[in-house]
């Protein structure tokens, strides 16, 4: 039984087993192998370290050529603080008196006195507004004379290449889809809007290639932004020049206070034109019947029932022109109560350094950018050299 199971041990191929010792010193080379050698790392970057001053050396350069060739900058800001509006009184005109021409209803808007002001960011952010601010003229100290901002920027602003090359790359506020670069007139000059009875007039703007560049640069230098909790609006503007910084920021509060008013007394204005129409109206009955009277007591025949029906006429329709022409200057009152007052927290002043290029800034950066790409750079190098030693 020992015999056969001894013969059947040794002779089977398929059970036959070899073992191979490994000296434990062999074992421990490998491991220390697979560890990070920290002096050799630093060695290694030693050797390298003329590839640590190129690569600073290129990113410097660049820094460089960024802080001292990117054009500057100049920023002016202004801040708006809120007021406790008057009593909105035009609502309350048109509700008293609607009864006589056949408005009926309550027409009042419950909204907080500060309401006006969050709509402030959105005018001023709006393409159309851009559109009318650019085309309103200051003074520009620089040239002696008067100019617009869409002068400014298609005959005398210059940007830089870096300028050219970042607009180049960023997408624009409005998409220049026209073929051609001629200057075709634009359809509309403003955003005017306007109702006539229950019809909406809406334009539709169609710009220029050269107003579409303008409203592009104003988009990115001219902010609003406001403040919930405090209820501040503030408004700036980044400008290549400083005096221009603080004319812009002027124009575009005084561009705003236009754009406010048109919207806080729309309703206003409106029904102002109703009365005027009806105030023409009730002077052309007036004077008819005024001429009636006239020519009735000048005739021989004077009948006393057509005398006091003349009569009656010429006092009803008296009456009802005084009542249209004390409506009228009421509404005109109104409307001047209803324009939006503009208190500003802090006044406009013209900015003495700039705000970019941030030059140091710039310097440090592209330094310590150059240093992390080296360091990147060495130790996949290093890892790679280790890979491809023998094992």
């Amino acid at each position: 039984m020992d015999s056969s199971t001894g013969h059947n041990s040794s002779d089977s191929p398929e059970h036959e087993q070899y073992y191979r010792l490994v000296p434990v010193s062999e074992s421990r080379d490998k491991e220390e192998y697979k560890r990070l050698d920290f002096h050799e790392l630093f060695r290694y970057f030693w050797n390298k370290r003329t590839l640590v001053y190129g690569c600073v050396g290129i990113f410097l350069t660049i820094g460089l050529v960024f802080a001292f060739f990117s054009s500057e900058e100049y920023t002016s800001s202004a801040s708006v603080i809120p007021e406790y509006e008057l009593q909105d009184r035009v609502n309350e005109v048109i509700e008293s008196y609607g009864l006589l021409f056949g408005l009926t209803g309550s027409i009042r808007e419950n909204r907080a006195p500060s309401y006006l002001l969050e709509l402030y960011p959105y005018m001023i952010n709006s393409v159309a507004f851009k559109h009318k601010l650019m085309h309103k003229s200051f003074e520009y100290a620089k040239r002696d004379t008067t100019v617009t901002l869409y002068q400014y920027f298609t005959e005398m602003y210059r940007p830089t290449f870096l300028h050219k090359f970042y607009h180049s790359i960023r997408e624009p506020a409005i998409p220049d889809t026209t073929d051609s670069e001629t200057e075709e007139p634009s359809r509309s000059a403003g955003n005017e809007h306007s109702w006539t009875g229950q019809s909406l007039d809406v334009p539709i703007l169609n710009f220029r290639p050269g107003e579409r560049k303008v409203i592009n640069e104003l988009s990115e230098r001219i902010t609003a932004g406001y403040q919930r909790q405090t209820g501040i609006v503030r408004v700036s503007a980044n400008m290549p020049e400083s005096d221009l910084a603080a004319e812009v920021v002027k124009l575009t509060l005084e561009t705003l206070h236009e754009e406010a008013s048109s919207y806080k007394t729309a309703k206003a204005r409106l029904y102002k034109d109703f009365l005027q129409d009806q105030q023409r109206q009730a002077r052309k009955e007036l004077e008819e019947a005024r001429r009636e009277l006239t020519a009735f007591n000048g005739a021989d025949s004077q009948p006393l029932n057509k005398r006091m029906e003349l009569q009656s006429n010429y006092e009803i329709s008296l009456d009802y022109y005084n009542t249209l022409t004390q409506q009228l200057k009421r509404m005109e009152l109104t409307i001047q109560e209803q324009l939006p007052a503009f208190r500003l927290l802090d006044d406009i002043t013209v900015p003495s350094k700039e705000v970019k290029p941030k030059r140091k800034l710039i310097v440090f950066l592209s330094i310590l950018l150059g240093f992390f790409v080296a360091v990147s750079w060495i130790t996949v190098l290093f890892l790679l050299s280790r890979e491809k030693l023998p094992a």
